[in-house]
């Protein structure tokens, strides 16, 4: 059993919605620029509801600021005591999101507590948006043999993924989890997109609805009209992909078993259901 540095959640109130990605430190990757704006995105998601929410900021990516690892702790650690005891925001841990390279093994050997969501075993990963590499398994296989489960990042977003959500099962099947984001069930990135995380959510190939704010004005750190999107689908679901699911990632518990993984069509059917709905 890989050596984990969990920080413990404090009770919080069941109808508070747990956040697993987001850019909220400042000046660090394609977040916010100074404190201040951190602070008035940390105060929006308490106030829509969010009791937990965790910082991931990039690495290994284009959008990392900083390459040295080790100065992006001083980073985190500084912003942690700016924060203090500052109220009316929720719970802040931290963790990273980490583009899925060759290097991304190496990354978490060294470094696997810094980067994993709340020292847990669980690593946010990220694809390119236009394509899935040949040899992702490959690599989503590398990072489980270091001892972590890959959560892939907004797969709805690339845009193979978009023209055949079915692609994502077999990195599903192997034991990867996968996590949508909100904006993209609200519309933020178009209907290719929604399309993409309907199926998904559908197929039971979806395990974590978070929000990937980014900022407080088009990417919010939100996740309330998410969860109303997603409502037809019921609450048992809606428990599962906004509180249950991301408590046990960031508790380094076993996630609950959110059903048989399945084919719901394509994506031209979930277009015209999404037509259906808001018409």
């Amino acid at each position: 059993m890989k050596t984990t540095a969990i920080k413990p959640l404090p009770e919080i109130s069941g109808t508070l919605r747990i956040d697993i990605h987001s850019h909220f430190i400042p000046d660090i990757d394609d977040g916010p620029d100074e404190g201040n704006l951190s602070l008035e995105m940390l105060k929006m998601a308490r106030a829509d509801g969010t009791g937990v929410i965790v910082a991931t900021p990039h690495v290994n990516s284009s959008f990392c600021r900083y390459r040295d690892l080790e100065g992006m702790a001083r980073r985190l650690d500084d912003f942690r005591e700016r924060l203090g005891s500052t109220e009316d925001i929720p719970e802040v841990r931290f963790g990273s999101e980490i583009y899925l390279t060759s290097e991304l093994p190496i990354l978490l050997r060294d470094y696997g507590e810094l980067l994993a969501l709340n020292g847990s075993t669980y690593v946010l990963v990220e694809f390119p948006l236009d394509i899935l590499f040949p040899h992702s398994r490959d690599l989503l296989s590398q990072v489980m043999m270091e001892g972590y489960v890959p959560v892939i990042a907004h797969p709805e977003r690339n845009e193979m993924v978009q023209r055949n959500p079915s692609l994502i099962y077999e990195f599903v099947e192997m034991g990867a989890l996968c996590q949508i984001d909100a904006g993209s069930l609200t519309g933020d990135f178009g209907m290719d997109v929604r399309a993409a995380a309907l199926h998904l959510v559908a197929a039971n190939a979806a395990h974590v609805v978070a929000s990937d704010g980014h900022d407080t004005a088009s990417r919010k750190p939100v996740l309330a009209v998410a969860e109303k999107v997603l409502a037809r689908f019921g609450t048992e679901k809606t428990e599962l992909l906004f509180r249950q699911i991301p408590r046990s990632l960031i508790t380094n518990v076993a996630p609950p078993d959110i059903g048989p993984l399945g084919g719901q069509g394509s994506p031209s059917l979930w277009k015209k259901k999404l037509t259906g709905w808001l018409s």
